[in-house]
């Protein structure tokens, strides 16, 4: 586990003051979150920072676009790279950095794909003489490059994100209230792709069920233990009513008749 510094005048940085609460947020996850690196550039892909801040698609691209605007962090979208720009700043002690971790950023950039981030980082901390040469290839359009691992990768983070949210939206409450989402999201994150589906359609019969109506739900993360959801990938059978006894007839039972014996009585 690596450590994050933040400076304790960030609150009352005019620049951080103006933004809304979900752009300090992000800005706050960008520089703690377990990918970052000291130098400020590294690889992040909006999929994950949707899972793990729990904002929308729209909410993280508005805040990246904000922050961008605002000069204080660049995206490349192209190659999910971010730059926090004065993120080394913060993190080395106002720059002050030994030879070791000047070879420790250069050795880095060389796993960056060239993004021209790297680029923007020469130039604003040339002090630094990282001994690294910025030469961005033009790719062939013969030769392609294979990303077709990361755009699976981005795909199930997504398909997961989306499903859980539908999975948790149905899922009943219990006396008002859902609890253990970070644990249930744990054990969806489990699942195979091709049981998602499944799932959706378990939680749904699950929820309509004369059980769950009767007040007896499960916690949701305890509707994966020993396989319970795979007993609700049919709906529950209707209960048969039971059929009603005929009562004894009256006189009641038969109007006309009563009214002809009251017109008998009377004469």
């Amino acid at each position: 586990m690596s450590y994050k510094q933040i400076h304790d005048q960030f609150w009352t940085d005019p620049k951080i003051k103006v933004y809304e609460p979900n752009h300090k947020y992000l800005f706050i996850y960008l520089i703690t979150n377990p990918l970052s690196h000291y130098s400020g550039i590294y690889y992040l892909p909006k999929a994950i920072i949707k899972e793990e801040t729990g904002l929308s698609d729209r909410a993280v691209d508005r805040a990246i676009d904000t922050l961008s605007n605002g000069g204080v962090v660049a995206y490349d979208t192209e190659r999910s790279m971010v730059f926090v720009f004065n993120m080394l700043k913060y993190q080395t002690q106002g720059c002050n950095l030994n030879d070791n971790q000047k070879t420790g950023i250069a050795n880095h950039f060389k796993k960056l794909h060239n993004t021209p981030l790297i680029k923007d980082f020469l130039e604003r901390y040339n002090f630094l003489e990282i001994n690294y040469s910025y030469t961005p290839i033009d790719t062939p359009i013969d030769t392609p490059i294979d990303r077709s691992h990361v755009v699976v990768t981005v795909i199930d983070n997504v398909l997961i994100n989306e499903s859980f949210d539908k999975f948790w939206k149905i899922y009943p409450k219990r006396d008002g209230k859902k609890i253990g989402k970070g644990k249930t999201f744990d054990k969806f994150k489990k699942l195979k792709p091709e049981q998602i589906p499944e799932i959706l359609i378990a939680v749904e019969n699950y929820s309509k069920s004369k059980r769950v109506s009767n007040g007896y739900i499960k916690d949701p993360f305890r509707f994966f233990e020993a396989s319970f959801w795979h007993d609700w990938m049919e709906p529950e059978a209707p209960t048969k009513e039971k059929p009603k006894q005929e009562t004894g007839k009256t006189i009641d039972t038969f109007p006309e008749i009563k009214k002809l014996l009251e017109k008998e009585d009377v004469q």
